[in-house]
C-alpha cells in the first residue's frame, strides 16, 4: 500500500482523510509526501519519499488527478526508476506493492522543508530552462533525484530509494 501524507494545499486537492480515521501508518516503502504548486499556471505535485528524498515531479495535474492520484503517481514512478537505471524486476515489484493508497496527513517537518526547498529549486529550474515547462520538469526531476540534501549526508535519493527498494526486496 502507498501512504500520501498530504500538505494542506494537496489534501485540498486530493480530499482530507476520512474524519476519525486512524493514521495510515507507513506504507511498503515508508510515506510519500505530496505538495501542489503551480508552474506557468498549470498545477504540479512533487511526492517525496520520506526515508530516502527520492522524487516524482508531476505537471498539468487537474482536480480529478487528485482524487485517484496512486496510478499516474504509480506511472510517474515506474518511468523515474526506469530512467535511473532500476532492473526490470524492481520495477515491476513497486507497481505490485503500490496497488493500494492511502492518505493521510503530513507527519515531518525535516521532510516538508526538503520538499519545500524542491519546489523552490524546479520553478527557478524551469523559469531559466531551455526547454517547455513539461519537459524541464521530466529533466530536472532526475536531477533532484541526484542531489544530496541535508537529510541524507552525502548520499542520493537514487542511491537510497534503491538500498530501500533492494532491502524491502530482500525481506530486510
Amino acid at each position: 500500500m502507498i501512504v500520501f501524507r498530504g500538505t494542506k494545499k494537496a489534501l485540498k486537492e486530493m480530499g482530507p482523510p476520512a474524519r476519525n480515521a486512524p493514521d495510515p501508518g507507513e506504507g511498503f516503502l515508508g510515506s510519500w509526501f505530496v505538495n501542489v504548486f503551480y508552474v506557468e499556471r498549470r498545477k504540479c505535485a512533487v511526492i517525496v519519499n520520506d526515508q530516502t528524498l527520492y522524487c516524482v515531479l508531476l505537471y498539468g495535474l487537474k482536480k480529478k488527478d487528485f482524487q485517484d492520484l496512486r496510478p499516474i503517481f504509480v506511472s510517474a514512478l515506474r518511468e523515474n526508476m526506469r530512467l535511473d537505471g532500476f532492473p526490470v524486476g524492481s520495477i515491476e515489484w513497486v507497481a505490485l506493492e503500490g496497488s493500494s493508497a492511502a492518505v493521510g496527513k503530513t507527519n515531518s517537518k525535516r521532510v516538508l522543508g526538503i520538499m519545500n526547498e524542491m519546489v523552490f529549486t524546479i520553478k527557478y529550474l524551469v523559469a531559466v530552462g531551455r526547454n517547455s515547462p513539461e519537459d524541464e520538469i521530466r529533466v530536472q526531476n532526475r536531477s533532484l533525484n541526484r542531489t544530496p540534501w541535508s537529510g541524507l549526508a552525502l548520499f542520493d535519493g537514487v542511491d537510497m530509494f534503491r538500498d530501500l527498494i533492494f532491502g524491502a526486496e530482500d525481506g530486510t
